[in-house]
């Protein structure tokens, strides 16, 4: 599964679980730009974080089961989530002067 950020700190994801649209602007934001458009990556990383929202001891269930379950209304993983894999990691495996051809020859 492909995701923005893995490691993120429980005290950040603890400040933005007050309300749904911040939690999923919080989610959004941890999406490199250059991948928010990819709708996919962008549930991965609502979906990993939402795990990691029922990881921590500080929030109270009622809490997690209303955040989790309007979060994840709509999302639809994709990829196999056993495995994660960031963007970051992806774009030092890319070539970069093959992906700025591809680039120009697009534009």
């Amino acid at each position: 599964m492909i995701i923005g950020m893995a490691d993120i700190p429980e005290a950040e994801i603890t400040k933005h679980v007050q309300s749904v649209e911040g939690f999923c602007a919080y989610c959004e934001q941890l999406v490199p730009e250059e991948y928010r458009h990819v709708q996919a990556i962008v549930d991965n990383q609502k979906y990993y974080c939402c795990l990691v929202v029922r990881r921590i001891a500080g929030i109270s269930w009622s809490k997690k089961r209303e955040l989790i379950g309007a979060v994840m209304c709509g999302v639809r993983v994709i990829g196999y989530v056993d495995s994660v894999i960031e963007v970051s990691m992806l774009n030092d495996m890319v070539n970069r002067e093959r992906l700025q051809a591809f680039k120009e020859r697009g534009a």
